[in-house]
């Protein structure tokens, strides 16, 4: 899978959000098993998102040799619901076993779903006891007790949705972007108004820009 070298307007905000933590991860690979990253929910999709992209990027310079696997936790879940129908749950095994470094968004989705949770944890003490490592994001701690355990033997960083002056320089980096220019009143009113949600931030904007283009202001 390919990682995309994340954009300015996310490496600025998430300087504080877990982004010190990420570099110290991927610079001593192997100090840690695992990784979680807890947001809020429906809150910062966009920059977890774009933290497991750099992550991913940086291994890909600096250690193209690792075996590292990307997906969805709905993914992990799929895959395995296929494989114990037509057989072939070794081999679903040996793939994500296998691997040097396991990368999971929105690790939530298996709670509730007792096979995927015990797949996952054996997955998980595969992974752990052969010194590899593990990355999850979550925005809610709902999963069994022995898996919320196993992942606090980790680093967790718990991302908090962006203050005021944050979403303002998201607003503006954003707005650089679609080449406009928006007056600090604008900027701040946006920041103010939308608090909580960084994909609505960047729909406010592309809105102003598209009218911006109709109007030819």
């Amino acid at each position: 899978m390919h990682f995309h070298q994340p954009d300015s307007i996310f490496t600025g905000v998430l300087k504080g959000l877990g982004w010190e933590d990420r570099a110290h991860v991927d610079h001593n690979t192997g100090c840690y098993a695992h990784y979680l990253v807890n947001l809020p929910e429906m809150t910062l999709e966009a920059l977890c998102h774009h933290l497991m992209h750099a992550i991913g990027h940086f291994i890909q310079d600096h250690f193209p040799n690792m075996r590292m696997l990307y997906l969805p936790s709905e993914m992990f879940t799929n895959e395995l619901v296929a494989a114990i129908q037509d057989g072939t749950t070794p081999e679903f095994r040996d793939k994500y076993r296998g691997a040097d470094m396991l990368l999971v968004d929105d690790i939530q989705f298996i709670a509730g779903k007792d096979r995927m949770q015990e797949e996952f944890f054996h997955t998980f003490n595969t992974l752990y006891e052969a010194g590899k490592q593990i990355v999850l994001t979550s925005d809610r701690p709902t999963l069994q007790e022995r898996l919320t355990t196993r992942f606090e033997w980790g680093l967790i960083t718990d991302i908090q949705p962006p203050d005021l002056e944050t979403r303002m320089a998201l607003v503006n980096a954003k707005g650089a972007k679609l080449n406009i220019s928006l007056p600090p009143d604008i900027t701040e009113y946006i920041a103010s108004s939308i608090t909580n949600n960084v994909r609505q931030l960047e729909g406010a904007v592309k809105k102003l820009a598209a009218l911006h283009s109709m109007l030819e202001i």
